[in-house]
């Protein structure tokens, strides 16, 4: 699929989804104000050089029903993009669904796991990178060493080895 093609229809999901600007501060109308064809254009050449870097995720707690706080991270919409076009192409060699495990299975164990199936080291990287991205939290930036925060591409979180 040409990366165009698979970018657009990944912005169209990142779009209905909807969500809040990451780390950045950008939101989603303010890429639509600017020009969308021109925004994935220029992420696709990032990409293809290989000078696309994952941005912080950003912390923010929402309630739950027994008065406790859900951590979420919010990646940038951008990375978001990014994220659910990786997810696309890799979703469909991945099945089943292993609730809990990526909130704090270890960076290593899970990228063992990952080349196990996934050979393109560019997709690797990505992952590595998404993996490694310091969680911005009481306006300081903090290590990310294990899991991957919930809050971002819907069901990437989910994507399992089995099968």
């Amino acid at each position: 699929m040409p990366i165009l093609v698979l970018m657009r229809e990944a912005w169209s999901r990142v779009k209905s989804n909807g969500g809040a600007a990451g780390y950045d501060k950008v939101k989603i109308s303010d890429i639509v104000h600017s020009g969308v064809d021109e925004y994935l254009l220029a992420l696709a050449r990032e990409l293809k050089t290989e000078t696309y870097k994952a941005q912080p995720i950003l912390r923010v707690y929402i309630p739950k029903s027994n008065g406790k706080l859900r951590p979420l991270g919010i990646p940038t919409v951008k990375d978001r993009i990014v994220q659910m076009c990786c997810k696309l192409v890799v979703e469909p060699i991945f099945e089943a669904d292993l609730s809990g495990f990526f909130d704090t299975t270890p960076h290593d164990k899970f990228m063992f796991l990952v080349e196990q199936r996934i050979t393109d080291r560019r997709i690797l990287k990505l992952i590595r990178q998404w993996l490694k991205a310091p969680i911005f939290e009481d306006n300081k930036l903090n290590k990310n060493s294990k899991g991957t925060p919930q809050g971002g591409i819907s069901g990437w979180d989910y994507i399992t080895f089995a099968g």
